[in-house]
């Protein structure tokens, strides 16, 4: 599995993903009890190509950067469980941090979701679209599943 991970995230940072010919899917999804889910924001939870996934950044509201680290990833996984995967399709994430010095407390969260972890990159930012904010994770995923989705849904 890691092998396959490997050679899928090469192969799309390699561009082999054709984006300009593909049909897109838009997924949006409601999660009930899931405040760090916003259906009147101008965005889609994810975008669908094929068998790859695009999960747009999320915030997650708390006091701290476990707990909103904690929520992003419930959200995370909630949204790849109604596309019909999980957070082990994941193959590469990008987090921001408002505050690099937070990076161990994300981590420790962060790394209990996944049995395999996917590539990443963590970077500060000067800012998040929330200003409670501490965190902003995305992810890219990769499942056969995804080619199986044929509805756009909405939030």
């Amino acid at each position: 599995m890691a092998t396959t991970r490997a050679l899928i995230v090469a192969a799309v940072l390699l561009g082999t993903v054709a984006l300009a010919s593909a049909q897109l899917k838009l997924v949006g999804t409601t999660v009930p009890g899931k405040v760090g889910v916003n259906p009147g924001a101008n965005f889609c939870q994810a975008v669908v190509t094929g068998e790859t996934a695009w999960l747009s950044g999320s915030l997650a509201p708390g006091a701290n950067i476990t707990a909103q680290t904690a929520g992003i990833m419930d959200t995370f996984n909630a949204t790849l469980t109604s596309m019909g995967s999980s957070l082990e399709s994941a193959v590469k994430a990008t987090v921001m941090l408002t505050n690099i010095s937070d990076f161990q407390g994300m981590n420790n969260v962060y790394r209990t979701y996944f049995k395999v972890p996917p590539a990443r990159s963590t970077f500060q930012v000067a800012a998040l679209a929330s200003s409670t904010g501490l965190v902003e994770i995305e992810l890219e995923c990769y499942d056969p599943a995804f080619s199986k989705l044929k509805a756009v849904t909405t939030a």
